[in-house]
C-alpha cells in the first residue's frame, strides 16, 4: 500500500511541475480585420481562356464562400471550384463560345476564415478567341457635392438583369472595357452605409438601358431617388390682382392653369412666372369671395407626374399701387463687357410685362440709339440684346425709362441709366 501511495505521490508531483514549467499564451489577441486580396489570377486578363483558372489570395480563405460569392457571363455551368491553402482553381468542364469574352466577378461575400469580405466587388475579363473591345465610359455628376470622393458600385447587367461584371469607381468619370457588344443595363449606387445594398432613398443611384457597339460615352448623374410628386402646398392673394402659389417642391413643368370662383366664373390669368417652388399669377380683378386654382400635368425634375393639383383661396381687396425697383443689373453702372451684343439684365423686384418695358441703349458720343432685341420679358428679370455690334472702347449709356411701369400700371417713376464699356482686348 506505501507503495502506491508513494507512486501516486511521484505522478502528482510531476504534473504539477509540468503545469509550473509550461507557459501558454494568453487566448484571445487582437481581432482580425485586415481584408482578404487577389494577389494573383492566371490566365492574365484579356488573355485566352482555356479550361483553367487559378486564384491566389493574400489569407485563407472560407471554402464555402466561393458558392455564393462568385460569378461567370456568359454562364458557366459546368466548372469545378477546388481550393487548397491559399489558392483557388477553377477547372471549366465545358466548351466556350468562340470570338465572346467571358467575365469572372469575385464579390464581397466571398470571405477570409475570420469573416473578412473583398474590400469590393472586382471583375476579371478573359477572350475566348477574338477580344472584343467595346467601351462604355463617361463623365460622373453628383446631386449632392458631397458625394464626390465617395465609391461608386458599378454593375453591368444583360437585358435580362443578370450580372455581367462589377466594380467599384471613384470621381468624376468611369470606363468598363473589354465588353461584348449586346443590350446592357448599367447601375450604379453608393453603398454610403456599408451593408452591401443599395438603399432606397438614402443613397445616390443611377439606372440606364443602353445598345453597346463600339465606343460609347453614357454621363452618369447620381441622384437620390424621390417618389414623392409635386403639389399645391399654399395659395393666397397678394392683392386684388396677384396670387402667390407655393409648391411642396420645384417643378420643372406646368400644364394648363384654371382659377375658377366658388360661383363658378372663370378668372382670366394674364401672366405667371415660375421661381423655383414659387408661382406669381398676374390675374384680372378679383370680384369674388374665394377661389380655386387647378393645375394640371405638374411635373419634376425626376420625372415624378401628377395629374392634377388645387388649392381653394379668400380674394384680396388690396389694390397694388407700389411702383416697381430696379434691383440690380448686367452689367453694373460704371463697368466694362466683353462682348459687342453683350445680354443686358434688368431685376426688378415685380412682373414687368413686355409692353410696359421702356428701355433703350444709346451711344454716349453720337447720343444715337442702338436696336435692340428682347430675349426676356413679363418677368422680374428682363433680359436684351443688341441687334448689331457695339464699338469697341466707345461708352454707352442702358436708359431704363421712368414710365416703366408693372402690371397693375404703376411706374418706376424715376429714370436709371447704366453706363458701360465694351472692352475687347483682342478681335483677331
Amino acid at each position: 500500500m506505501n507503495k502506491v501511495f508513494r507512486l501516486a505521490a511521484i505522478v502528482l508531483l510531476t504534473v504539477m511541475m509540468v503545469s509550473c514549467g509550461s507557459r501558454r499564451n494568453p487566448t484571445g489577441g487582437p481581432e482580425d480585420t485586415v481584408k482578404p486580396e487577389v494577389l494573383t489570377i492566371m490566365p492574365q486578363v484579356y488573355t485566352e481562356l482555356s479550361d483553367r483558372i487559378e486564384i491566389t489570395f493574400s489569407k485563407p480563405m472560407d471554402r464555402s464562400s466561393f458558392t455564393e460569392g462568385l460569378y461567370f457571363y456568359p454562364p458557366i455551368m459546368n466548372k469545378k471550384i477546388s481550393y487548397s491553402g491559399r489558392a483557388l482553381t477553377i477547372q471549366i468542364n465545358e466548351k466556350l463560345l468562340p470570338d465572346t469574352n467571358y467575365h469572372l466577378t469575385l464579390s464581397t461575400r466571398i470571405k477570409d476564415l475570420r469573416g473578412n469580405a473583398l474590400a469590393h466587388n472586382q471583375s476579371y475579363t478573359f477572350a475566348s478567341g477574338k477580344l472584343n473591345n467595346n467601351r462604355l465610359s463617361g463623365q460622373i455628376a453628383y446631386e449632392n457635392p458631397g458625394d464626390m470622393g465617395k465609391p461608386i458600385i458599378l454593375d453591368l447587367l444583360d437585358a435580362d438583369s443578370l450580372l455581367v461584371c462589377s466594380g467599384s469607381v471613384l470621381g468624376s468619370s468611369y470606363a468598363i472595357d473589354a465588353l461584348n457588344p449586346a443590350n446592357y443595363i448599367l447601375r450604379a449606387y453608393q453603398d454610403l452605409d456599408g451593408n452591401g445594398r443599395y438603399d432606397f432613398g438614402r443613397e445616390a443611384y443611377f439606372e440606364e438601358k443602353l445598345t453597346l457597339q463600339g465606343n460609347l460615352s453614357l454621363d452618369l448623374m447620381m441622384a437620390y431617388a424621390d417618389s414623392t410628386v409635386v403639389r399645391i402646398q399654399s395659395a393666397r392673394a397678394v392683392s386684388k390682382q396677384e396670387v402667390e402659389v407655393s409648391f411642396n417642391k420645384s417643378p420643372s413643368s406646368l400644364g394648363s392653369m384654371k382659377l375658377q370662383s366658388t360661383e363658378g366664373k372663370r378668372l382670366p390669368i394674364l401672366l405667371q412666372e415660375l421661381e423655383n417652388s414659387k408661382l406669381t399669377l398676374i390675374t384680372a380683378p378679383q370680384d369674388s369671395s374665394s377661389y380655386r386654382l387647378v393645375i394640371s400635368d405638374l411635373l419634376d425634375s425626376k420625372k415624378n407626374y401628377n395629374p392634377e393639383s388645387a388649392m381653394s383661396f379668400a380674394n384680396s381687396t388690396i389694390i397694388d399701387e407700389n411702383p416697381p425697383l430696379l434691383l440690380s443689373s448686367k452689367p453694373r453702372n460704371g463697368t466694362s463687357v466683353s462682348s459687342l451684343r453683350p445680354v443686358l439684365e434688368l431685376e426688378f423686384n415685380k412682373i414687368i410685362p413686355l409692353e410696359n418695358l421702356k428701355v433703350r441703349l444709346v451711344a454716349s458720343d453720337t447720343k444715337k440709339d442702338v436696336p435692340l432685341q428682347i430675349i426676356k420679358a413679363d418677368s422680374r428679370i428682363c433680359q436684351l440684346r443688341p441687334t448689331q455690334d457695339l464699338t469697341n472702347y466707345r461708352s454707352y449709356q442702358f436708359v431704363i425709362e421712368a414710365h416703366t411701369q408693372d402690371a397693375f400700371g404703376n411706374r418706376i417713376g424715376t429714370e436709371e441709366s447704366i453706363n458701360f464699356l465694351p472692352l475687347i482686348k483682342s478681335l483677331d
